[in-house]
């Protein structure tokens, strides 16, 4: 595919609709494009794994400045 998306994704008061929107989102956009997921404190067994789907798990020390980092990690790629 041409596109990818990149979603940053962290949940650090581990919402049920945070998530729940992050599965929507994945869903609907996994059929047209590719997917960069840059994720802290994700169960990533839970989300179904496909080609176009790369997931890149961030440890998390501070909660400043996570979405900026998680984009700058995904970018190296």
């Amino acid at each position: 595919m041409d596109t990818v998306v990149i979603l940053a994704y962290f949940n650090f008061s581990k919402s049920k609709s945070r998530y729940m929107a992050l599965v929507k989102a994945l869903a609907y956009l996994r059929e047209e494009v590719d997917i960069i997921l840059v994720c802290y404190g994700l169960d990533t067994d839970s989300i179904l794994s496909s080609e176009n789907l790369k997931i890149i798990k961030i440890p998390c020390a501070s909660v400043l400045w996570q979405k900026e980092r998680f984009y700058n990690v995904a970018f190296t790629l």
